[in-house]
């Protein structure tokens, strides 16, 4: 990472002597990305890498709405209509994500009970339900939210 002096007028918008973050991400031998990062100068190294990890969120969120919920397929000729489609794409979107956590969610916590049952069937002590029972509270307020 480094300070560069920009000479050209990029796509960004950028101004010609106007510095930027020069940042190169070798992610395998001969497989490198360079970025571009106009974040001040006293920005630190995690918030660098913070703001280039976030866009790969962006363009995942980005490829699921364009192959699962077609947003990609509008063919409407009215500005209102594009964005009514995309307004529609992006709740349905939200809303399966929704539903995806809530399964999550819910999987994890049948999971627990499952393995609660079936330890306090099989004949254990107390004192080994009440570590068992413990340690499945621990789980619970670690991973679940």
């Amino acid at each position: 990472m480094l300070r560069a002096h920009l000479s050209i007028n990029d796509q960004h918008k950028r101004l010609p002597g106007q510095t930027a973050w020069l940042i190169c991400e070798q992610r395998s031998p001969g497989d490198r990305r360079y970025y571009l990062c106009s974040y001040p100068e006293n920005a630190s190294r995690r918030q660098l890498v913070t703001a280039i990890k976030a866009r790969w969120s962006c363009e995942q969120a980005h490829q699921q709405l364009k192959q699962e919920f077609g947003l990609d397929h509008f063919e409407g000729r009215s500005w209102n209509g594009l964005h009514h489609h995309a307004l529609l794409t992006m709740m349905a979107f939200a809303f399966t994500q929704t539903l995806r956590w809530e399964q999550k969610k819910q999987r994890s916590t049948k999971t627990t009970r499952t393995t609660s049952n079936a330890i306090s069937t099989s004949g254990e002590t107390q004192h080994h339900r009440s570590l068992q029972s413990s340690a499945v509270s621990t789980l619970q307020s670690e991973y679940l939210f």
